[in-house]
């Protein structure tokens, strides 16, 4: 919660600062909402879409024209799991969006990835911190 918002090389004695330091580790968070801090990547968007898929676009939205505005990196993490058809394997049940249909799933995705594609440029981590070293971002 209180990392920065966007990449930094991290502080050797308090990892969530930045440090002055040369070293070649950066820290790319997770793309967070402004003061919650909770991220709104797909599992987080699923545990939305429980309560309505209207709901979970607008907490996705929100986070992502908050980043735009700002002109911030966005992180976005995908895990497998939210990508398969998967519910009947019990051992995945601690797993956010286990039991999200596919269909749900799909639906949403669509919603969030058309949005990405038309709005952002994407690029590899690799790309991003060559990038960013050179816009002086850190």
């Amino acid at each position: 919660a209180l990392a920065p918002q966007v990449p930094y090389l991290p502080d050797r004695e308090k990892i969530y600062s930045r440090g002055r330091s040369k070293r070649e580790i950066y820290e790319i968070p997770v793309s967070t909402m402004p003061l919650l801090r909770l991220p709104f990547h797909g599992s987080y968007v699923m545990v939305f879409s429980k309560l309505s898929i209207k709901m979970a676009l607008w907490y996705w939205r929100s986070g992502f024209n908050w980043y735009r505005r700002r002109k911030y990196p966005y992180v976005f993490v995908i895990h497998p799991l939210e990508l398969t058809d998967i519910t009947c394997d019990n051992r995945l049940k601690a797993q956010i969006g286990y039991d999200t249909p596919i269909e749900l799933k799909i639906q949403l995705y669509r919603e969030i990835f058309s949005t990405v594609k038309e709005k952002c440029e994407t690029v590899t981590t690799d790309c991003f911190v060559k990038g960013f070293r050179i816009w002086g971002g850190v």
